[in-house]
């Protein structure tokens, strides 16, 4: 009986632990590379075509933030205190936030492609360069974000077929 529990403290603390790196590691550095291609955007030759990656970005950025604080404030309390108190995990939340996770990926893909096809004076080309290099660095950071997020719901999940 004491190893069961002292297993299920265990499985919290990871999960505590993977959930505590997401928020305040993870996440923050997503913002500050999408604060930082922001402002290279803004930084570009003013156009139609900038404002538009301008609000892409932003859009981006603004449909994380409310993952980030439905995670922070709901859905990771309410998985710790399940784990703790060894109570079913409804996995339909979680699901339904890797469906809207799945939806950022297709922004930044499309936010990507627009850079990448985006038409720029020859004198505007290292602008280019660099809005390309922290495309990828948002993809990147985004996919820091995701599998670290898909290395929590494995560890939730696998907590759960062992109950």
């Amino acid at each position: 009986m004491n190893e069961l529990i002292l297993e299920n403290k265990i499985n919290a603390l990871m999960v505590k632990d993977l959930m505590d790196d997401i928020i305040e590691s993870a996440y923050p550095d997503f913002f500050a590379t999408c604060d930082r291609m922001s402002s290279e955007i803004a930084l570009s030759i003013d156009s139609m075509e900038t404002e538009m990656l301008l609000n892409a970005i932003e859009s981006i950025k603004g449909e994380v933030e409310r993952i980030f604080y439905r995670e922070k404030l709901v859905v990771y309390p309410f998985i710790q205190t399940s784990i703790l108190n060894k109570q079913e995990i409804n996995l339909s939340t979680l699901q339904k936030v890797d469906s809207e996770m799945n939806k950022v990926s297709k922004n930044i893909q499309n936010l990507i492609e627009k850079i990448r096809t985006f038409e720029m004076a020859d004198k505007e080309k290292d602008s280019k360069s660099i809005l390309i290099m922290l495309s990828n660095m948002v993809n990147n950071s985004w996919q820091v974000l995701s599998s670290k997020r898909l290395r929590l719901n494995s560890s939730i999940s696998s907590d759960i077929t062992k109950k």
